[in-house]
């Protein structure tokens, strides 16, 4: 598929958009709910319909909005943590939920169930990420919803 660079700009700034929206909202979900709940539930609903659901919307390519994404998100806890090698799993990730998103898209016909595919590989994949540490933390602190770690520090700890 040949992709104009308007499709791929479009795609860019879907990313960066979502990046920073997807921030300040899964900031907000953590404060309310939890670290264990919005990292595991709430943070992939949050960033697959960003990512895909803007840069549909601006008629962006869909693969460039989460590569920007991943990047974007990894530059910030890059930046935070005083890294001295930038982490590209991050941006690879990200790719491969759009990857998944656009593989749905093309099997189910519908945007919705594209969605829904990436949102359910998302949360799996953050999910298998928490139970790294769920043994103990639920051993220490007595819960899921007792990880003694910021929104910040837990992203900076385990891939998601």
């Amino acid at each position: 598929m040949k992709k104009g660079i308007y499709s791929i700009s479009a795609g860019v700034l879907a990313g960066e958009g979502s990046a920073m929206v997807a921030g300040t909202l899964n900031d907000y979900v953590n404060k309310n709910v939890g670290i264990y709940w919005t990292a595991g539930i709430f943070a992939p609903m949050i960033e697959e319909i960003l990512k895909s659901g803007l840069a549909e919307s601006i008629q962006g390519d869909v693969l460039f909005s989460h590569l920007t994404f991943g990047s974007s998100e990894g530059l910030v806890y890059f930046n935070s943590r005083g890294a001295t090698e930038f982490d590209f799993r991050r941006s690879i990730l990200h790719a491969c939920f759009g990857a998944l998103y656009l593989l749905g898209l093309e099997t189910f016909k519908t945007k919705q169930n594209a969605l829904i595919l990436s949102i359910i590989a998302h949360m799996a994949w953050n999910l298998y990420q928490l139970s790294k540490l769920s043994a103990r933390d639920t051993a220490i602190y007595g819960g899921l919803d007792k990880f003694d770690y910021t929104w910040q520090e837990l992203k900076n700890k385990i891939l998601i």
